[in-house]
């Protein structure tokens, strides 16, 4: 991610503290206007993320949360790479507005994005782009996350991160069934 994301000029921090086992890293861009910008890289598709009760995501939830709770201002987490349907709003954000004592589309937002190889194929110069559906809990994550992936912008689809998750499902089937 950090690749990608320096090939479109924005400058990213990697947490080391954070690398995990599975390869899933935490990645932090420091914004210029008031916002921070977390990508957390959930890794391969074929392990999809239950939400905060799944053990192998709790470690960046707690960290995320300490994150939102001393942040001066507003705060947008994004996650690459495939959720379980739901897990967005059933899991994740209580438990981040539980830990950090924050409210989501006040304090903080979440966004659902394809993984980073998914993002890579998307040519949005090309005749018929594919669409990108992204997910958000709030208008400031659409604005943060348009900021960073300023030519993506053209071809996403905002709704909600149930819808994405779901769909990001959806895609994952076909392509494996596709093999």
């Amino acid at each position: 991610l950090a690749q990608y994301l320096a090939g479109k000029g924005v400058e990213a921090r990697l947490l080391p503290f954070m690398e995990a086992d599975s390869g899933d890293v935490v990645l932090q861009r420091f914004g210029e206007e008031a916002f921070d910008l977390t990508f957390v890289c959930l890794g391969e598709p074929e392990n999809v993320v239950r939400g905060g009760e799944d053990e192998r995501i709790r470690p960046y939830l707690n960290l995320l949360a300490r994150m939102i709770a001393v942040s001066g201002g507003y705060r947008c987490v994004a996650f690459l790479g495939q959720l379980e349907p739901g897990a967005t709003r059933r899991t994740i954000v209580p438990y981040l507005e539980r830990a950090a004592q924050k409210h989501v589309e006040q304090d903080f937002d979440v966004v659902v994005l394809p993984s980073v190889e998914e993002l890579r194929q998307i040519e949005p110069q090309s005749r018929h782009p594919d669409p990108l559906l992204v997910g958000f809990t709030g208008l400031r994550g659409f604005r943060a996350i348009s900021r960073i992936l300023r030519e993506l912008e053209p071809v996403m689809i905002r709704t909600d991160p149930s819808t994405a998750e779901v769909a990001q499902h959806v895609q994952h089937l076909v392509r494996a069934n596709a093999r």
